[in-house]
């Protein structure tokens, strides 16, 4: 066993927390979940993500966190020391400067050329078709779930667009998913109004 390297059987959330709580001599300043290969981008990714769940537990837990994301060349290839450096860059200003309280970033970092930084909304990306069934070697079923490339949907504002076009996406996350307009709604009411069995 090599000192220094730990393994959990959980969740990137799990990790954050078991590190936090029995493995590491002091909290840390900044947590960084990631780099991930591959997209995070649009409502879809982000409420799946470990990643971005693993940053979101530091969040939970007071330290400014963010989750961070890769997508490949037309070769397959990350440009993993670009973005390793764009990351630096941004963990010193996090560092200076802080995050406020409750918001964790998610950051897509595209293929290169990368034109700039854009702060983003989240989109939607959706793929067609959904799901591809093959059959392996013994001819049982399995199934490709996100192949192909997505159709991004909504505005230039979003990171599914803003990727597209070659800009790192930048976008903060809050944990609340709350619908609030729909708390005080008459379908809200509705719903609950004599449900318990008697």
């Amino acid at each position: 066993m090599k000192t220094g390297i730990f393994a959990v059987d959980g969740t990137p959330a799990d990790c954050i927390y078991v590190a936090l709580q029995k493995v590491l001599p002091r909290w840390p300043d900044l947590i960084i979940s990631g780099m991930n290969p591959g997209p995070n981008l649009g409502q879809q990714d982000v409420n799946y993500s470990g990643t971005v769940a693993a940053a979101v537990q530091g969040t939970f837990l007071g330290i400014p966190s963010m989750a961070v994301s890769l997508l490949p060349d037309d070769k397959g290839v990350f440009g993993l020391e670009f973005a390793a450096a764009f990351v630096a860059n941004l963990a010193g200003r996090i560092l200076a400067d802080g995050l406020p309280r409750g918001v964790t970033l998610n950051i897509n970092i595209p293929s290169q050329p990368v034109k700039g930084v854009r702060v983003t909304k989240l989109g939607q990306k959706f793929y067609s078709p959904e799901i591809i069934e093959k059959k392996d070697p013994r001819g049982a079923a399995y199934f490709w779930i996100g192949t192909g490339n997505p159709r991004p949907v909504g505005d230039a504002s979003t990171d599914v667009h803003a990727v597209r076009r070659g800009y790192i996406s930048l976008t903060p996350l809050q944990a609340d998913l709350t619908h609030y307009r729909a708390l005080g709604r008459p379908f809200i009411k509705r719903l609950v109004r004599n449900v318990l069995p008697r």
